[in-house]
Formats: structure tokens, sequence, C-alpha cells
């Protein structure tokens, strides 16, 4: 092989990574994929300075807000205005890069519609502050004539309002008065004075008359009207005597007007200063006049500076509106900068859908390829994890029974153990029986005999003093219904009545009762608590009635009501309170005295 055949070796990698690129970061390119198909990276760089210029025009704009509306200091200005521009960055990167190819052209479109309102939506309002800044010098001077407006309007207001009105009439209140003090104590008309004005209506009307009767009685005395005759006539005469008396009144109103009218210029120039210049510490016309001047003018002054310095942004689009409905220039200005800069913010989006709605290019199939991937990767990721959980969650199951096995064989030993304790323990108590009976029989045989097995001796009863009763009578030949002796009733130890003695069937002991009762009886080997003196409660009752454990046939005394003692197995293995013909197992028998060991042994 020739040297001039041989390839060229491959680029060394570059060293610590691909180097950052404002352009492909703001256009949400994928790096990894877009080094895969370098032919794209002028494409999306081109994309990416569009959305920083838009962002950057977002940041001029928001700028000139700042600077218009709130007035705010350089500082202030820069660090929003840097806050602002990241995020109309940020915004417009993601609107761009959440827009992908759909298999579908009208896919496309209903996916920019809604970007493309919101991007509207932001041009329409970030361009207002810039179009206020292109047409400042007209705005300034339609605000002027704004701020000439609002003062005209508010001085109409106050003029309106009370202080208004008060000082209307205190100028032409102040007015009358002086053309008084001119006029040598007469007021300037007679309407400022109504008794000057009524002597004078008066006065005027008299002359009116006078003047109509003179010229009637000339007309009479020519014999032009009237009764058509010349000279002195009784209606001459008449009309002379009416002319007299209109001529006495209108005298008498005359002198009345005079008089008062010389009154009044004897003290109406004093009255007219009074009330001008005020008297005994009032204040006086001209005083008021000039405070409420000055009160009015400090209002419309404070009005006038607060109009002036109003310099917002509300006012000067109101300016713009007007200039644009005024002059048609301007307002043709105004429109085409708006949409001008409402183009430029809709620039990424409309820039992006047209990439999209252009053939696919090599990225955008390693884009698909990449998607499809990751799809499959998490669904794969998806079956790999619900295995995961299915091998867990049988694991756990069979855990569990495992867990149930020992615990279950572990409970049968410990039950068997517990049990062959207890047969241990009953073999050692039945083997500790059997050695204390065996050693009570040659000790006693023939009350052993006498006894039931396993009782103790029965303790004689106690009457209420201490006293022990005595032994029972011997049994006497007697039968019961049913063919069972009783023992004849003894005679009382101590005042009582006889105790009696309850038959047993089928060789039933009988026990002792006070007061004339009977001793309950009861089957063959149940013995029955005896009762205590007086006690009725115990075994038996009185007046001879049936006891609780014997039988019609049996008589017995009548149960008390008082409680029972707590049921123990006594000495023979039977408890002392038994159900009605009940037979305790041969098992209690056995492991009677046993269990009453126990409980002695815990008490």
């Amino acid at each position: 092989m020739t040297e001039a055949s041989t390839p060229p070796p491959p680029p060394a990698p570059r060293r610590g990574g691909p180097r950052f690129s404002p352009l492909l970061w703001a256009s949400g390119v994928n790096r990894d994929i877009l080094r895969r198909s370098p032919t794209d990276k002028t494409r999306f760089q081109g994309l990416g300075s569009v959305v920083i210029f838009t962002a950057a025009l977002a940041g001029v704009s928001m700028a000139a807000a700042l600077h218009i509306a709130l007035k705010a200091p350089w500082p202030v200005i820069v660090l929003l205005t840097a806050g602002w521009f990241l995020g109309i960055l940020s915004l417009d990167r993601w609107l761009v890069a959440s827009m992908t190819r759909t298999t579908s052209k009208w896919g496309v479109v209903f996916l920019a519609l809604p970007r493309l309102l919101l991007a509207l939506l932001f041009g329409f309002v970030l361009s207002m502050p810039i179009v206020l800044q292109i047409f400042a010098p007209e705005i300034s001077q339609e605000v002027n004539v704004l701020h000439a407006e609002a003062e005209s309007r508010y001085q109409a207001q106050t003029a309106g309002d009370q202080v208004g009105k008060r000082i209307a009439w205190l100028e032409k209140r102040k007015q009358q008065l002086e053309a008084q003090v001119t006029s040598g104590g007469l007021p300037a008309t007679p309407d400022a004075d109504p008794t000057l004005k009524q002597l004078q209506d008066k006065r005027d009307e008299l002359q009116k008359q006078l003047e109509q009767r003179r010229e009637k009685l000339t007309c009479e005395q020519l014999g032009k009207c009237g009764t058509g005759r010349a000279g002195l006539g009784p209606e001459a005469r008449k009309r002379i005597q009416d002319y007299n008396d209109t001529k006495r009144d209108f005298d008498t109103a005359d002198t009345q007007l005079k008089n008062y009218m010389a009154q009044l210029k004897t003290k109406g120039v004093q009255d007219a200063q009074n009330e001008l210049n005020g008297q005994g510490g009032a204040e006086g016309v001209t005083a008021e006049l000039t405070r409420l001047k000055k009160q009015q003018s400090a209002l419309q002054a404070q009005h006038a500076a607060d109009t002036r310095n109003s310099d917002g942004m509300a006012l000067r689009l109101e300016a713009l509106n007007r200039l644009s409905q005024k002059n048609g220039t301007i307002g043709t200005a105004h429109l085409f900068v708006t949409l001008m800069f409402i183009a430029i913010e809709l620039l990424p989006v409309l820039v992006k859908m047209l990439q999209i709605l252009g053939p696919p290019t090599v990225y955008d199939d390693l884009v698909a390829a990449h998607e499809r991937e990751n799809r499959e990767t998490g669904a794969h990721l998806a079956r790999r994890d619900a295995d995961v959980a299915r091998v867990r969650a049988a694991d756990d199951v069979k855990y569990a029974g495992l867990v149930y096995d020992a615990r279950r064989a572990m409970l049968e030993s410990l039950a068997q153990r517990t049990a062959m304790a207890e047969g241990e323990v009953g073999e050692a108590a039945l083997e500790e029986w059997k050695r204390r009976e065996m050693a009570r029989i040659p000790a006693d045989l023939d009350q052993y005999v006498r006894s039931e097995p396993g009782y103790d001796r029965p303790m004689a009863p106690r009457n209420p003093a201490g006293e022990a009763f005595g032994p029972p009578m011997p049994p006497m030949p007697a039968a019961n219904p049913g063919g069972i002796a009783f023992d004849p009733p003894a005679p009382p130890a101590h005042g009582g009545a006889a105790p009696g003695n309850g038959g047993f069937p089928g060789g039933g002991r009988p026990g002792p009762s006070g007061n004339g009762g009977f001793a309950g009886g009861g089957p063959s080997n149940v013995r029955v608590v005896n009762g205590q003196p007086g006690d009725p409660w115990y075994g038996g009752g009185a007046n001879g009635g049936p006891a609780p454990y014997g039988n019609p046939l049996a008589g017995g005394g009548r149960p008390g009501g008082a409680p029972q003692p707590q049921p123990r197995f006594e000495p023979s293995g039977y408890e002392g309170r038994l159900d009605d013909g009940t037979r305790r197992s041969r098992r209690d028998r056995i492991f009677g005295p046993l269990t009453n060991w126990r409980q002695d042994r815990h008490q």
C-alpha cells in the first residue's frame, strides 16, 4: 500500500469533554445525539440565537418598565432585569424543546397553537414599555396637556364644593359692603337691605297710583272722559278727593323712606366697616375670605404638584392612545411597531414549528430511535421490577408458611411436654395421697370405714356462743317414703328447736341444722354443708322445706339466700356446691386433693 493511499489517523479525542455552548443550550437540543449528527449543529445554533435574542429583548422591556413605572435605581433595575431575562430564556427554551415531531402536520399545528398564544400574550405585554420609549417625546407633550386638564377639572371641583361656595358668597358680600361704605352708608342696591327695599317699593307703588289719579282728574275736568261734561261737577269732586287721599299716603311713605335712609347714613358706614373688618374678636368678611382662599390655593397647589409628578406607565399609555386617535401617522406607527415586537416574541416558536414541518433530518431520526430505545428500556425495567416484586412476594409467603410450621411444631412439642409434666405431677400427688390414706387406716380403722373415702371428719357445728353441739342421737328405725331411715330429733342443746336430720338416699349421712330446720339431704356420696345454729342458709332451712341437694323423698330444709362460699374441692374430691343429682367423675375424685393443695399453696 502506498503512502498516498494510507487513510489519515482519526483525530484525538478532546480532553475534558465538550465545551458548553449557550446557543445549543438555549435551543434545547440533546448534545449527545447532536454529536452524532454534526450537520444539524448550525440549525440548532440559529434556533438558540433566536431564543437568546428574544429573552434579551424581554430584558430591555423590563428595564424600561421599571424605569418608567417605579423610577427604581439602576442597580435594582439591572438585578431585576437579569432575573427577568433568565426567566424568559428558560420559558422560551421550554417552548421550543417541548415541541416534537408528530406523524401529521395538523398535529404539529395543534401542538404549537397553545405555545403561539402564550408567546403572543408575552409579546403584546413586553412590547408596551419599548413602544413608550420610542414615542417618548410626543408622549411627554401629551402628558403635559393631560396635567393641565386635570388641574382645570380639580379647580372646577373645588369651586363647586362647600368651601368654594362660601368663598363666592364672601366675595359678593364684600363688594356690597365696600359699595355701602363708598355711598355714605347706603347699600349699593336696595336688595341688600330688605326694609329699605320694602319702603321703596311701597313709595313707588303710591307714586304710580298718584299719577293715575291725576290723569283721571284732569280728563274729567276737561270733559274728555268720565261724564263727558267739563267743569267741576260731582264726579270731578270725587276724583279730587281720591287724589288727595293718595297724595297723603304717598307723602307718608316718602317721609318714612327718607327717615330710614337718614338712619342708614348715620350708622350704615360703621356697620359695614365692622362687618368687613370684624368686631370684638370675631372674624370679618375680609379675614375669612383671605383664609379660605389660602386654604383653597394650598389644595390646588398640592394637586397640581401631584399631577405634575404623575408620570407613570398608565398615564403614558393614555397619552399614547390619545395621540394615536388624534394623529393617524402616530397611530399607524404605533400599530406596526407593536406588531414587530410581537413577531419577535413569536420567533422561537415559529422557527421551531417550521423545522418540524420540514423534512426529517438525521438528528430527528436519531432522536426517534433514542426515544424508542428509551421506551423499550423502560418497559423492560418495568417488567423486571414486576418480576422481582412477584418473587419477593412469593418469598414472603413461603417465609410466612415456614414460620407458621415452625411455630406449630414448637407449640405441639410444648403441649406434649406440658401434658407429660402434668401427668408426672398427678402421679406424684396420687402416690402421696395413697401414702397418707394408707397411714390413716392403722390409726382408726372404724372411723375410716364409717366415713366416706377421701373426706375429712366433719367438724362439730357450733352455736352462736361458740359452744359445740352434742353428738347426734342414735338412729331409730323409721322409714321415709323411700324406705330410708331418719335419725330421731335430739333435744335442743341451748334452748333452740331440736335439729332435724335429712335423709341421704343410698347411705348418705345426715347433717345437723338449727332452729327446727332440717339439714338438706342429697344423693349418695354428696356432702351438704352444715348450717350453724340459727343460720338456716347453709345446708338447711326452716319449716322442713326441701333442700337444694335433696329430693322430695329425702326431706330437708329450705335453702337460704345468703352467698355461698367459693367452690373448692373438699378432701373427698368434690365441690361444696353441686348441681342437683350431679356425680363427679373418677378423675375429679383422684385430682380433687391435688387441686386443693395447689390452691392452699398459692394462698
